[in-house]
């Protein structure tokens, strides 16, 4: 197993309301695989009465420098609240290791993530916890 403890901050660059939601690889610098990149798909579902929503199920592929994958499968909750910067989406999700390419083939493992959202840049900051085995 190896343990995961990452904080990433990136442009993910969808806008409120649309789906599915896409969003550009953005630097990852993890430390078991080098300088990275991630990317993620998901729909996204918000209650604009409540300002509360849930994403998922989605993927998250997450390349190494070497080209080597990790597959993920996530989902999550998040709220809407007014920041000093603008509206953000604050939220958790978890996620699952669904295999990968190279090293990363057969790989398994789980964990959550909570981040938040700058909605008028797309300004993401995330720390993902848990553990990956390979």
């Amino acid at each position: 197993m190896h343990q995961v403890d990452q904080f990433v901050v990136g442009q993910f660059g969808a806008s409120l309301g649309q789906a599915p939601e896409a969003a550009r690889a953005e630097p990852f610098p993890a430390s078991l695989l080098g300088r990275s990149s991630v990317s993620l798909t998901h729909c996204t579902f918000v209650d604009m009465a409540s300002g509360t929503g849930m994403f998922g199920p989605g993927t998250i592929t997450i390349t190494a420098a070497n080209g080597h994958e990790q597959h993920l499968v996530h989902q999550g909750t998040f709220s809407l609240v007014m920041a000093p910067d603008g509206l953000t989406s604050v939220f958790d999700m978890t996620w699952v290791v669904a295999g990968g390419t190279g090293r990363f083939a057969g790989a398994t493992g789980e964990g959550t993530t909570h981040g938040s959202s700058l909605l008028s840049t797309g300004t993401t900051s995330v720390s993902y916890e848990g553990e990956i085995a390979y």
